[in-house]
Order: structure tokens, then sequence, then C-alpha cells
């Protein structure tokens, strides 16, 4: 399969290399995640700890953190093995310093050993075959109910209790998650370990996800597309804010 190393500015300016595969939406979702600032990276001037990509694709956000804030650490957690691949071998340097390590696991909850993980997508039904094609390592994108045909792959299930105590003990800084739904068990048990939660809802309206994040987070809506949707949520004794232009918010995390 052809693919293409990309250079992108990061939300702070700064070029990250992302490799892509040629006949995909890779470059394109890329491109967008770091030129609209998807999930508001630009919002915080200061990361020092230990980071989660949840979800991290071809790792666009896990790779973007480490070229903007030297005294992070990021673990990625991705279910695809192709996407693990393209991660490691486009964040090499960083694995090599101990700033990034690449998980083959899906995030879940307690008692749950393993997930099953659709990917390969060959069609879905009633929806566009090239769309489909473009998309197909994006896991766990189309339901059982969706007539999808294409490929799963039977991967460990990590929570994030289980991620704070093999990798940091003290809690997280910052946790971006975007897993087509596997946001609700993940973030059920252990949220108030995460400082800062930026991320997707799926399958609805925001009331779920701030259900589960309001006893511990103030959980700000940022973009309510119907069905899903993004949020950023700040524990309520974590990072400090500062007042940034036209009514923004930096975050201070460390």
């Amino acid at each position: 399969m052809a693919e293409e190393l990309l250079t992108l500015q990061t939300p702070h300016h700064n070029p990250v290399m992302i490799l892509t595969r040629t006949d995909t939406a890779d470059g394109v979702l890329a491109q967008s995640i770091l030129a609209s600032d998807e999930y508001r990276l630009g919002w915080i001037s200061q990361l020092d700890g230990v980071a989660l990509d949840i979800g991290a694709h071809i790792g666009t956000v896990a790779l973007a953190l480490l070229a903007d804030f030297p005294g992070v650490r990021v673990v990625a957690v991705e279910p695809i093995p192709d996407n693990v691949d393209l991660i490691q071998r486009a964040g090499a340097s960083f694995i090599a310093e101990g700033r990034l390590t690449v998980l083959p696991a899906a995030a879940g909850a307690p008692g749950d050993d393993t997930a099953t993980i659709s990917y390969g997508y060959t069609e879905a039904r009633d929806i566009d075959p090239d769309y489909v094609h473009q998309n197909r390592f994006i896991g766990g994108m189309w339901r059982k109910d969706a007539g999808w045909e294409g490929q799963t792959v039977t991967v460990p299930v990590v929570t994030l209790r289980q991620l704070a105590a093999d990798y940091s003990p003290a809690g997280f800084v910052l946790c971006k998650i975007d897993c087509e739904g596997g946001e609700y068990p993940f973030l059920s048990d252990g949220a108030e370990l995460v400082e800062v939660i930026i991320g997707e809802w799926h399958d609805g309206g925001p009331e779920r996800i701030k259900a589960i994040l309001d006893p511990t987070h103030t959980v700000l809506v940022l973009e309510d597309h119907g069905g899903t949707g993004t949020f950023i949520a700040t524990r309520r004794n974590g990072p400090k804010t500062a007042p940034r232009k036209r009514g923004q918010k930096r975050l201070v995390t460390k």
C-alpha cells in the first residue's frame, strides 16, 4: 500500500511528521484535525506529565502533543494493527526517547478482557462506496446493524485505572478520546484521574457523556452535530484557566 510522510503544522505552529496511506482519508483527516484544531490543543499553553490518546488512529494528536510539549509523555491506545504500525514508524524517535508508548488495545471498562473491533470495510449499507473505502481503517466506525462487510480484530481491553497503574499512578494531565462509542465504558470508571478530557461523543446527544463526567469535571460542549459532537471537560480541582482573545480560554496543566 502506497504511503506518504506528511509534514504538517501543529496548533502551536511546530512541524510534525505523520505517516499516511495515500488511498485513504488519512492525510485529509490529519490535516483537518491540526488545521481546525478539532481537539482544541491550541488552548493548552503548558503540559507536563503523562497524556493519553485513546483511539489514536494514525497518531495525529499523540505526535502533535509530543512536538508541542517537551515535558509530556504520551500513551497512545489504538486497536487496528495497520494504524499501530504507522504510529510506531512515524513516532520512532519519540519511542526511542521513552516519550511515546503505543498500545495495540481497545479502551473499555473493568471486567472486559478483550474487544472485537471492525475495520477494513469493503461496503456498508446505503453508504457511498468511496467513503467506505477511504475510511476503512477507522476502527468500529460501523455498528452491527449497519450492514457492513469487512474484517475484525480482537485485542486486549485497557481501562483507565489500569493505564494509570501501569504508566502514571498520579494520574494524567490530558486525555484525548475518540473511539466510536468506547468513551462511555472507558470514562465510567476513573475519570477523576484525568485533569482535562477532550474528545468526541457518539450515539446521541451530550447528556450521556455529561452524566459520566459531571460529578468530577466541568463539561463544555464544543460542537453538537446531532448524534456526535465534541467536548472538553476540566477537572474541578485541576488546571487553572486564563482568558484568551475572543472569549476563549487557555488551559495550563502540570
